[in-house]
């Protein structure tokens, strides 16, 4: 675990299951899946077939939370598997053994590793598993579920003026052919059931799947105490997804989260101050879930429409944060990280004391790792060039001065961690997948610009 993480002194932390599995599968979208909102569509159309098949509330959901999550072992460009479409590339058999090691490092989510290990594993061989029943049925399912999504998704491309409804027939042929070597036959006639209701398809095509996720039975069910270990391990995962969106940000979060815990000791946070900022360090940029890749992608300066989507990201986290770790303060410095000391950052304008500690370290940690690397219209900053950019910032009277200055006291071991090259607590190491963490940071405008590095 990261530096401090493994002391639990953060472990009354609240988090709502619901809205962390909804964070992972937002930061699914436009990361290697069949169209915006994939996974919520192929968890809607499963937890509508367990419906058919009489299954309860508690399985119902069990399959629809399972459906979100299915695809996270999806190849990103964190993986270093792009094709030369710009697409991420590798076979389904991977990403479903991917995902499972995912999953399974979390207590809270490894309920779900075996459905999704097993989510394109065929019927006639899953029955052979010793695997629950439960764990059986779900990973099939989501197996129909997925195929009708690609089907229906494909038939509304090819036919773009027809009713959605129209695409019932090809995706039930589709799933037929499948029935008995691919699909549990009872599983396919479910869809076949449920695809014939109106409101099936009003849903599917409607703008509220991800509240679906977010509304998944009492907020009580699914609002567990946990520690910062645990945290941490969700929270990684979705840090990773969202940097995995562009080879330009891979690693961002975790390097930015690990300077905030350090530098949140060195000033004298306490422990459990430490564990937070680490949290809302690995979280800042969640607000990138639905940022399309035209802008995560684009190579060189972004227009000013372009970056006005940019900094829409920022206004996403507080409120995402909020409903994940309802009650700390994870939100509150995670969503900060834009703002500046004289009111000129975004998206608030705060200024001065509205900005407490943890917020300024985290804008601190942020352009600091953003600067030690590589942007597709300019090569990495040394420490020494960062640190006179920075200074300037703080004479300008954008950054506090008294945190800026601890950290620049360390600027090369900083530096270390935030290019890679050494783990919080001062030791060295060899550098994590050095050639494609070469480039890491978002593409902003140039760095004379307010609020880009």
């Amino acid at each position: 675990m990261p530096h401090g993480t493994s002391d639990v002194f953060l472990d009354d932390l609240k988090i709502d299951l619901r809205h962390i599995v909804l964070g992972i599968g937002r930061a699914l979208n436009y990361v290697g899946a069949d169209g915006l909102d994939h996974p919520f569509r192929t968890a809607y159309i499963a937890q509508q077939c367990a419906k058919q098949l009489g299954w309860s509330e508690e399985r119902q959901r069990f399959v629809h939370l399972t459906g979100v999550l299915y695809h996270c072992g999806v190849n990103t460009n964190a993986d270093g598997l792009v094709g030369t479409d710009g697409k991420p590339c590798g076979c389904i058999a991977e990403e479903c053994v991917r995902g499972y090691e995912y999953l399974n490092q979390s207590a809270l989510l490894r309920p779900f590793a075996n459905a999704v290990r097993h989510s394109h594993t065929p019927w006639p061989a899953l029955t052979q598993l010793s695997l629950q029943q439960c764990d059986k049925d779900a990973a099939n399912l989501i197996y129909v579920a997925n195929i009708a999504d690609e089907a229906i998704f494909r038939f509304a491309e090819e036919n773009p003026a027809a009713p959605l409804s129209d695409a019932a027939l090809p995706t039930a042929k589709a799933i037929a052919g499948g029935s008995g070597a691919l699909f549990c036959e009872e599983f396919g006639a479910a869809l076949t059931a449920a695809m014939r209701l109106t409101d099936f398809w009003n849903h599917l095509n409607g703008t509220e799947l991800q509240n679906v996720t977010g509304n998944l039975g009492d907020t009580s069910e699914y609002l567990v105490k946990t520690d910062a270990e645990e945290a941490a391990k969700v929270s990684l995962l979705i840090a990773r997804l969202v940097d995995g969106k562009s080879c330009d940000t891979v690693g961002h979060s975790e390097r930015v989260a690990l300077i905030c815990q350090e530098l949140a000791r060195d000033i004298g946070f306490s422990p459990r101050a430490q564990s937070e900022i680490y949290l809302a360090g690995l979280l800042h940029d969640v607000g990138y879930v639905d940022t399309p890749p035209n802008v995560t992608l684009k190579q060189g300066k972004l227009n000013p429409d372009e970056f006005s989507i940019v900094q829409r990201h920022v206004k996403n986290v507080r409120p995402m944060l909020h409903r994940c770790f309802p009650g700390s303060r994870i939100a509150e410095w995670a969503s900060n990280h834009h703002e500046r000391l004289d009111g000129n950052g975004y998206p608030n304008h705060l200024k001065g004391n509205e900005l407490d500690p943890g917020s300024r370290i985290v804008a601190i940690a942020d352009i600091f790792q953003a600067l030690s690397q590589k942007r597709p219209y300019r090569n990495r900053k040394t420490a020494e060039e960062i640190v006179r950019i920075m200074r300037a910032m703080v004479r300008d009277g954008q950054l506090d001065a008294e945190i800026f200055e601890t950290l620049a006291a360390r600027a090369d071991h900083y530096y270390g961690i935030a290019a890679g090259y050494r783990q919080a607590g001062g030791t060295a190491q060899k550098p994590q997948n050095a050639i494609r963490h070469e480039a890491v940071g978002m593409p902003f405008l140039e760095s004379n610009q307010a609020g880009s590095f």
